[in-house]
């Protein structure tokens, strides 16, 4: 049978990466996107019957992750996040945070099924820069008739780069957004987030 034309999701199709490491028990990952800063604006003089114009804005707002991951026995579920080991609340992980000295990315990489050639078989994602946890799930909720404990974090993102972009070679780091694709205003600090591509992750490596 053919590959089929269609995502597919689950079986390492797609992975989630932060700094390079998938994250064991990951189940779903939800992204906001990024709107504009603010909605349009319509431009009517006194005079006139409708807008003359409309202004759009040129600037977008920070976009927002979800996690959703199952707790392990014998630790809390952020520490899957290996940057946030031996962190033990909101807090502890602001201030690892407030010290890093690059900012902190994630990737999310798509691949073809075996059979696809050509430019086809390549693979395709996008990188979140400067991405910031800022909320954890800490309570405790025990149900009898619950079987397993998924536990939903929350993260913001300030930029998402689409690769393969220029400057993006597969099988290495995947470059942070510079120039006009960090926006208008400033640059990210350069750093590099080591994804590989060409191999096949082992089950519960992070695809979902």
């Amino acid at each position: 049978m053919p590959p089929t034309q269609t995502r597919l999701v689950g079986s390492g199709f797609t992975t989630f990466h932060i700094m390079g490491k998938a994250i064991a028990f990951l189940d779903e990952v939800h992204d906001s996107g990024q709107a504009p800063i603010r909605q349009y604006e319509a431009v009517t003089p006194l005079g006139d019957y409708f807008p003359r114009e409309f202004a759009l804005p040129r600037v977008k707002a920070e976009g927002q992750l979800q996690f959703i991951i199952r707790e392990m026995w014998n630790l809390p579920v952020w520490w899957q996040i290996a940057l946030f080991a031996n962190t033990y609340n909101i807090i502890d992980i602001y201030n690892l945070q407030a010290g890093l000295a690059s900012p902190i990315t994630a990737s999310t990489i798509i691949k073809k099924p075996f059979g696809m050639s050509g430019a086809n078989a390549k693979p395709r994602g996008w990188t979140y820069a400067n991405v910031n946890l800022i909320q954890i799930d800490d309570r405790e909720v025990v149900q009898i008739g619950a079987l397993t404990m998924p536990r939903t974090l929350t993260a913001i993102y300030a930029n998402k780069l689409y690769f393969p972009s220029p400057g993006y070679v597969l099988g290495q780091s995947t470059p942070m957004p510079t120039g006009n694709q960090a926006g208008p205003i400033g640059q990210f600090a350069s750093t590099t987030t080591a994804v590989s591509t060409t191999t096949e992750p082992p089950a519960g490596s992070g695809g979902y």
